[in-house]
């Protein structure tokens, strides 16, 4: 009886210890997913055009405590600089939030702002505030080109004009140009740049380089060092950098779109020649 009792404890035993190993896992422990980190998923470190919207979204990612993403978290996004398309977003069944971000008027770091809070609405996520940094850049400069070939003279008072229209609009800071121009005795040349609103123009140059021939790859700076009215026919063809007789400078501040005009009068009959191209160094912000 002693053996048999003890092969029913036996038994017994292994049904308990059995029965407690099957357990269901809805007997363990259990947690509620609440917004826990959040991270940025794309958009950082970009680059732009100061005053454009950069070319991607910022995109924040929203996970819970066991780092799953996590849904209907408030996402705050506020930037030093520039506008956002999006103040306050809810991270969506992926744990996203995105806004897009227009750059402001100066150049160089701006920064964006993320920031979020658990359930309480007091305590901050791990990773925020999160700080995103873009770069903003002036608009570069642009070389543009007219390359139609067109008479300048041998008449006496005919004048030449030739356009180069710019379509982007931004504020001008700097101008710069370069001539190719075949024209025997260039002293015979008065030769303006006429800005879009078609009042304000500089003298590029009037009634300078003697009896020297042609123009040929003669820019014109406000910076250079050379004056064009210091040359004479020994510096023909003029293949320099020069300050123009004018100031440049008085573009500064107008707005680039529109027709950019060169004005050419041959003020002298007999001598003749042809405008080859020109270009136009514009730059602004």
């Amino acid at each position: 009886m002693k053996r048999i009792k003890n092969l029913t404890t036996l038994i017994f035993g292994l049904f308990i210890l059995s029965t407690s190993c099957s357990k269901s896992d809805d007997d363990s422990p259990q947690f509620t997913p609440e917004a826990n980190r959040i991270e940025i998923l794309s958009g950082a470190n970009q680059t732009g055009i100061i005053e454009t919207e950069l070319a991607s979204p910022i995109v924040v990612l929203i996970k819970d405590q066991n780092g799953n993403s996590f849904a209907g978290a408030t996402v705050n996004f506020s930037a030093t600089q520039g506008t956002i398309s999006t103040v306050s977003a809810t991270s969506d069944g992926n744990g996203l939030a995105s806004t897009n971000w227009t750059l402001g008027a100066m150049s160089g770091a701006h920064d964006l702002t993320a920031t979020a809070f658990k359930g309480d609405g007091v305590t901050p996520l791990n990773g925020s505030p999160l700080v995103i940094t873009a770069m903003a850049t002036e608009i570069p400069c642009q070389p543009l080109i007219n390359p139609t070939v067109l008479p300048v003279g041998p008449d006496a008072a005919a004048i030449t004009t030739s356009v180069i229209n710019v379509a982007e609009s931004f504020t001008v800071t700097d101008i710069n140009v370069t001539l190719n121009i075949n024209h025997t005795w260039v002293d015979d040349l008065d030769i303006f740049l006429i800005a879009p609103d078609g009042t304000t123009m500089v003298e590029l140059t009037t009634d300078n380089g003697g009896s020297g021939d042609n123009f040929v790859n003669t820019v014109f700076d406000d910076d250079a060092t050379l004056l064009i009215v210091n040359t004479t026919f020994a510096n023909a063809p003029f293949t320099n950098v020069y300050q123009p007789e004018g100031s440049l400078a008085d573009f500064n501040g107008l707005q680039s779109n529109g027709n950019w005009t060169l004005s050419i009068t041959d003020d002298a009959g007999g001598d003749g020649g042809e405008l080859i191209n020109w270009s136009l160094e514009i730059c602004g912000n």
